[in-house]
């Protein structure tokens, strides 16, 4: 779906140095009744943005405004060895 991979791919920011950039994740996408053979009538996607406390504006350059289902704004917390290492991928 061209729409939902624009806005997952989007570059909301660039983060910093103790956090990631704003990324948006899908959770969950529901349509249909599972029959192979219908055309569904809705398509329902849930999804989170995960902020960064880069992000200021909305993507328009407009002031950020809370949205009714919105949980909180990012906690920064000092760079220590702890989160170092739990930020670090293991392969």
């Amino acid at each position: 779906m061209p729409v939902l991979r624009e806005l997952v791919e989007t570059a909301w920011d660039r983060g910093n140095r103790d956090f990631q950039p704003t990324c948006l994740q899908i959770s969950n996408i529901r349509a249909g009744t599972g029959a192979h053979n219908i055309i569904p009538e809705t398509l329902e996607v849930e999804m989170n943005f995960r902020f960064s406390p880069e992000v200021t504006e909305d993507h328009s350059g407009r002031p950020r405004r809370r949205s009714p289902a919105f949980s909180g704004l990012p906690r920064p917390v000092p760079a220590c060895p702890l989160i170092r290492l739990y930020s670090t991928p293991v392969f």
